[in-house]
């Protein structure tokens, strides 16, 4: 596999377990750290829309609706 090839796949990878880690703090309502992880994830794989909508979620969940206008 071509160098460029294996580190987006590390990327995805590394996001993923990002991801799957913000979930466990979004469960316990620990949203500053679920917010860190999802935003981590997000730099290790942009194109992947469910990191957003999780860190939407954390939003939502703080009733930060105006972070738009910010």
């Amino acid at each position: 596999m071509p160098t460029e090839e294996r580190e987006k796949v590390e990327r995805a990878y590394k996001a993923e377990q990002l991801k799957l880690q913000g979930n466990d703090f979004y469960k316990k309502k620990n949203f500053a750290k679920a917010t860190e992880l999802y935003s981590a994830a997000i730099e290790q794989n942009p194109a992947e829309i469910m990191y957003y909508s999780n860190l939407a979620a954390v939003f939502i969940e703080e009733k930060k609706f105006d972070l738009a206008l910010e």
